[in-house]
Order: structure tokens, then sequence, then C-alpha cells
């Protein structure tokens, strides 16, 4: 679904989509696959920001971390395509607060976006039972029982519900 990210970029360099103005962010687990949100726009709408961070929590060790010391950026090798991986560290007692830190990452002339402007993404899987005998009928109850109870990114990640944009796919056991 998600596929590496490298590829991707090429992708874009190679046969590239149209480009609307802002900027959009990604949360993903990590920065070498395409988060399926972003494959998705591209793909399907024909379409990116002018801006594309790609945002990756992580929670550290320490109670709190400074702003100095939040953000680790990668422009992908290519720092002049707008496409950037941003990791943001969190320390334990920490809300992750995803845009204060970019804020924080922005007064700190870090990043150059808006995160009052910027579109969150966020890539939605749901979790279905399926007729396979792999994996018990009580487990795929469970399991799907437990993923339909997670929090909810938005809230958890305090991105504004005006400005996120949640896309998935279904995934049956």
């Amino acid at each position: 679904m998600e596929g590496p990210l490298e590829p991707f970029i090429d992708w874009l360099h190679h046969d590239p989509v149209a480009k609307v103005p802002g900027t959009a962010v990604f949360l993903h687990p990590d920065k070498h696959s395409t988060p399926l949100a972003l494959r998705e726009n591209a793909t399907f709408n024909h379409v990116i920001h002018e801006n594309v961070l790609i945002v990756s929590t992580s929670s550290l060790n320490v109670p709190f971390v400074t702003d100095e010391d939040r953000v680790v950026l990668d422009h992908l090798g290519d720092p002049y395509d707008a496409i950037t991986h941003l990791t943001l560290n969190f320390g334990f007692q920490e809300d992750q607060d995803i845009p204060r830190a970019l804020a924080a990452a922005r007064d700190l002339e870090i990043i150059d976006v808006d995160p009052d402007s910027a579109y969150y993404f966020l890539t939605r899987i749901t979790v279905q039972r399926g007729p396979g005998r792999e994996m018990g009928t009580w487990r795929k109850r469970l399991f799907v029982g437990l993923a339909h109870n997670a929090a909810s990114p938005t809230e958890y990640f305090r991105l504004p519900e005006d400005r996120t944009v949640a896309m998935g796919a279904a995934v049956v056991l």
C-alpha cells in the first residue's frame, strides 16, 4: 500500500503532478516509506501541495525536550523540491502537539511554513474480519475491537479538525 519513499519522489521529479498552493503535513511513522495519503493524493487527484512535510514523532526517555532539540530535518536528498521529512522529538511527559511543535520550528527558522494554515493528512487503516482461517475468530474480534477503540490521531496530535483529512484503506484479516 505505502511503498518506499525514494522511488515515489523520483516519480514526482520525472512525471510531475500539479502543485497547489499551501502546505500539506502528512503524519507517518517513518521516513523510508510513502504515506498512503500522499501517494493517493498524487496518483488519484494528480496534485501535491507546494510544500510537503512528512512528519514522524519520537518519544524520548526524558520528561521534556527543548524546542531547539525537538526537530530533526531531512530534505530527503533534494533541498529544492519542497518535500521534507521532520522527526519531532517529545519527552514522555509532553503532549505530542504537532501544530505547536511546527510553530516552534518556524520561529527557530528551521522550517518556513505556517502551521496555522497547513492542511494535515492522516492515513487511516480500517481493520475488518475476513473469512480466512489463519487467525482464530476470537483473535480477529479482539484485534478489530482494539483497532476500533484506538485513540483519534486528530485529538492525540492536537490537529485542527477543520484542516485535517483522513485518507485510508481497509485491511481484511
